[in-house]
């Protein structure tokens, strides 16, 4: 419509020869009059029919249009209905709930290309989060500009480490590998932006997955990256294998291959057990027992991808023990020599490789090294292991009583204040009530446990609920108190205040040293000998407490288990 000047006008007659009430419309200059519908037909020739070049097509109306768009779109051709489809992206647009009342948009092609043209531009901006997205440089805790400010943490740390931090190397090669792992990955990123689209990112070790999926599509794996370099850069690093790296990080996984793969519901038909171990120069090393030997693979090219179908039974942080590759590779060598191909087989050997780098006061003193039983000789910690008083002083001892150079032989066998105060300053807990001195017996009745019923493996609650003493703290004790827990081998608040621990137990000794009745009880649990006891191979030690069924929760508590002891001995 063309602008002019609103005036009033000046005579009732203009106003009624305009058809206008009070008002008449002046045109502004340089600016043409608004016309009217022409009705004069004398310029159209009406004696045949003719097809006009700039016609549009005709789309359908109502939920017709809707029908067809979402469905096999054969009243469009390919390039409308793409054009449609994301014009009417129902992330975006509301239209569809006009139902039968729904117009569609003008069909000239004049208005379908400037339709285009802004489709082309949003495009455009969409390939571009895509790129940054999939490159090394994007960080979940700072998206950038090109993404929607509401995906920005309101904090600057992500799962605790600072965004960005980690070194990424592509991996061209894992793509397809990690489709069946994304049916059962939660991602630690997941985000969606204006349009539907769902941008999320996974990681399974160190690997990290990227995937990309549109509203109306499925989840498209976009690039997979590794925390590790490719082994061909590394080697043209000059890397070589050190012998006396220090493992600072051991997982231990189980994998199921399944051979017969039709029937879903069936057991793997075989079962693997491995390790892998992290070094202080950045190496990872794959063992595990296949037939009679025992494989020894340095940085394996499919290792990221194999752990992703793999499931990680457990994982310890080790760098302070300072357990080097060398000390473990000796175990390898033993095990060349043994035969067994089973799968008890080659889950003991997992076990065996994992005991090694767990601290030293959870292993037995056959899994210990040399430098080990020196250093627990050095601190008169034997009686850990024998079950019997240790003759150092050193079992005496809060752990602010040690020096400094009993301090550093603690942390090589894996001590800290926490576990020195439950293990070592409790060596008289481990004996039975029968076992215990006339002196250890009056100590015991002091602090209020009087027989065996009350000792034999009792709980530090079940002693609170027989003895007030021990609902004390050291603070708390009385001079008397504190000189019987002294006698009991309780130096002082640490070890007192600290402790978490259980009385006595057949799972604080060796199979040899069970009674007949123990055995029995071990028998229920299916653990039939010394090996399945002393060298943890039987299965039940794979299971949680909560997993156990009632009967052989009953038989484990025969021999003195709760939970806590249970989870520090399987």
């Amino acid at each position: 419509m063309a602008r002019g000047n609103l005036s009033r006008a000046p005579t009732t007659s203009s106003l009624l020869a305009g058809g206008q009430e009070g008002f008449s419309y002046t045109p502004m200059p340089g600016v043409a009059a608004p016309r009217g519908v022409d009705l004069n037909l004398d310029g159209f020739d009406l004696s045949e029919a003719r097809k006009d070049q700039q016609a549009a097509p005709a789309f359908a109306t109502g939920s017709a249009f809707f029908r067809s768009l979402d469905g096999d779109g054969k009243a469009f051709n390919k390039e409308d209905a793409c054009l449609l489809k994301n014009l009417f992206n129902p992330v975006l647009s509301d239209r569809r709930t006009d139902g039968d009342l729904f117009m569609p948009p003008d069909a000239s092609p004049e208005y379908l290309e400037k339709l285009r043209t802004l489709i082309k531009e949003e495009r455009e901006a969409f390939e571009k989060r895509k790129e940054q997205f999939l490159s090394p440089s994007f960080q979940k805790g700072a998206p950038g500009p090109l993404f929607p400010s509401d995906w920005v943490p309101a904090h600057e740390l992500t799962n605790g480490q600072p965004a960005g931090a980690r070194e990424l190397h592509a991996r061209e090669d894992y793509g397809t590998r990690m489709e069946r792992m994304l049916k059962t990955a939660t991602p630690v990123f997941d985000k969606a932006a204006e349009d539907g689209t769902k941008f999320r990112i996974y990681e399974v070790g160190s690997l990290e997955v990227r995937t990309i999926q549109e509203h109306d599509g499925d989840e498209q794996i976009g690039v997979v990256f590794s925390t590790r370099a490719p082994r061909s850069q590394r080697l043209a690093n000059g890397d070589s294998e050190k012998q006396d790296a220090v493992i600072v990080r051991a997982t231990q996984f189980v994998e199921g291959t399944l051979l017969q793969a039709k029937d879903a519901k069936r057991p793997p038909a075989d079962v693997r057990f491995y390790v892998v171990l992290e070094t202080s120069e950045d190496d990872c090393y794959l063992t595990e027992k296949i037939g009679d030997h025992a494989t020894w693979v340095r940085n394996p090219h499919d290792l990221e991808a194999r752990n992703s179908y793999a499931k990680a039974t457990r994982s310890v942080d080790c760098a302070n023990l300072g357990i080097s590759l060398l000390d473990v590779k000796k175990l390898r060598e033993e095990e060349l020599g043994r035969p067994g191909r089973s799968s008890a087989e080659r889950a003991r050997y997992a076990e065996d490789v994992y005991s090694i780098v767990l601290p030293a006061w959870q292993r037995s003193w056959s899994m210990l090294l040399e430098k080990e039983t020196l250093a627990v000789e050095q601190l008169g910690l034997e009686a850990l292991w024998a079950q019997e008083r240790g003759s150092g002083e050193a079992v005496d001892l809060s752990w602010g009583d040690l020096d400094e150079a009993q301090h550093e032989l603690a942390r090589s066998l894996g001590f800290d204040e926490a576990s020195w105060g439950q293990k070592v300053c409790w060596v008289r807990r481990e004996k039975r009530w029968g076992q215990l001195t006339t002196a250890e017996q009056q100590a015991a009745r002091e602090l209020g446990v009087s027989s065996a019923a009350a000792w034999d493996g009792a709980s530090r609650q079940q002693l609170q609920e027989v003895g007030s003493a021990w609902r004390k703290s050291w603070s708390q004790l009385t001079e008397a108190e504190r000189a019987a827990a002294k006698v009991l081998g309780v130096a002082g608040a640490g070890a007192w205040d600290t402790a978490r621990w259980s009385l006595g137990g057949a799972w604080q000794r060796h199979w040899a040293e069970l009674t007949d009745a123990e055995r029995k009880a071990a028998e229920e649990l299916g653990v039939p000998d010394a090996d399945a006891w002393d060298r943890r191979s039987a299965r039940v030690w794979r299971q949680g407490w909560q997993d156990l069924p009632a009967e052989e929760r009953a038989a484990a508590s025969r021999i003195g288990f709760d939970r806590d002891c249970w989870a520090r001995f399987a």
